[in-house]
């Protein structure tokens, strides 16, 4: 657009005999463009239209609000803000939110992609501390995804241990209907003793080596210092903690695991930003491909301890109490912990089996209190007299008294 002054020097121009193109040449404007401005018989200024307010505007306050508080993902905002009547995109939330925020610089990665059925991607992420019974208990997460599909599956946890790894291995199986013919895991101590070159060089956890060969699958290691070559287990636990677990609310774990369902179920429903389809539709196709196990025996880790039940038909384990027979009472037994069963043996015998229970607490049969009371009896202590100390009255006692000269013969 050509200023007030270049319009009036247009009109000077041509008023004293310059031509168009002359005149075009000499203040560098297109010839159409003189045109239109010699044509026209005044300055017109342009006034711009008034700015539309952004269906935005109203959620604005909100939103700053809320990433004050968390540092929540733009879809958790965007399902939060929509049950308040927003009726925009996606893209205008984003768009605000980067001017709250600054931009965050990562190092290019080239995305790996995996064949259907090929890999899943396992990780565990820490989400902070759960009040319970015995105190203050750290929450763990364990994430995996699939390659192919990008389904995602996470279970919460108190504990790292080899066995609940094991244990939250067998749930995500059983949640995708298959697993993987991979695994890649980062170098987690319950999956790697040594880490050394090459996965296959590396020595792995016996118990866990032992379980992936149960299944047939075949543990991966990440290049040293390169975790990001698992990126999108890692984008999991970055989302889960963003669109899930920040600001809410939960009664215990069995409380958080199931909301942590749900949410799996809505997210794997929804189209994937990365391949444009919702996971569990590319799920379909990749079903066929894992490794089947309908049908398989779980995996079970059975643990073996010695103990002696003692003369009140007890069995101590782990800090807590398991009865027994009264038979078997004073006796050597053998303790089998099989994931959440206890199992007690006398000479290859089963004798009872138990519940494993929390530490501290007594798990008593019935069947073994009703045998105590008819059987057993109780023996109270005999009170004997005590013997009392007889006090000797000096005083009325007669003393023989011996003359000294019969010591002086001596």
């Amino acid at each position: 657009m050509l200023t007030r002054g270049e319009h009036m020097e247009i009109r000077n121009l041509l008023e004293s005999g310059v031509s168009v193109s002359e005149a075009a040449r000499i203040l560098g404007v297109a010839r159409a463009t003189l045109r239109k401005y010699t044509e026209m018989p005044s300055y017109l200024e342009y006034v711009r239209d008034k700015k539309k307010v952004s269906k935005l505007e109203p959620y604005k306050e909100y939103v700053k609000a809320r990433l004050e508080k968390f540092p929540l993902s733009s879809i958790r905002i965007y399902d939060e803000i929509k049950t308040q009547g927003y009726g925009g995109k996606l893209t205008i939330l984003r768009g605000y939110m980067r001017e709250l925020s600054h931009e965050k610089n990562y190092h290019a990665v080239k995305m790996f992609e995996t064949q259907p059925g090929q890999q899943a991607q396992i990780d565990w992420g820490y989400f902070g501390k759960m009040q319970t019974n015995e105190g203050k208990k750290k929450i763990y997460g364990f994430c995996m995804v699939l390659g192919y599909s990008r389904t995602r599956y996470i279970e919460f946890t108190n504990s790292m241990n080899v066995k609940i790894l094991i244990k939250s291995h067998i749930n995500a199986f059983k949640y995708y209907g298959g697993a993987p013919h991979e695994g890649l895991y980062d170098n987690m101590k319950q999956v790697v003793l040594e880490r050394r070159k090459t996965s296959e060089e590396s020595q792995i956890n016996p118990l866990f080596s032992d379980f992936m060969a149960y299944h047939g699958i075949k543990p991966k290691l990440c290049r040293v210092r390169k975790p990001r070559t698992k990126g999108k287990v890692e984008k999991l636990v970055d989302y889960a903690k963003g669109n899930f677990f920040l600001g809410l609310e939960f009664t215990d774990l069995n409380d958080l695991n199931m909301k942590a369902r749900v949410w799996m179920d809505k997210v794997n429903s929804q189209p994937h930003s990365m391949t444009k389809e919702p996971p569990f539709e590319r799920l379909k196709k990749e079903q066929p491909l894992l490794i089947q196990i309908e049908g398989r025996p779980d995996y079970r880790i059975s643990e073996t301890h010695y103990r002696k039940a003692r003369n009140n038909c007890l069995v101590s384990l782990d800090g807590s109490d398991y009865s027994v027979p009264p038979k078997f009472a004073c006796k050597e037994v053998e303790v089998r912990l099989d994931e959440e069963l206890i199992r007690i043996f006398h000479r290859g015998q089963e004798i009872a089996q138990h519940k494993m229970i929390e530490k501290g607490k007594v798990s008593f049969i019935d069947a073994h209190r009703d045998e105590i009371d008819k059987g057993c009896f109780y023996f109270p202590k005999q009170n004997h007299p005590k013997r009392k100390a007889i006090q000797t009255d000096l005083i009325n006692q007669s003393v023989e008294v011996r003359d000294l000269k019969i010591y002086e013969r001596l």
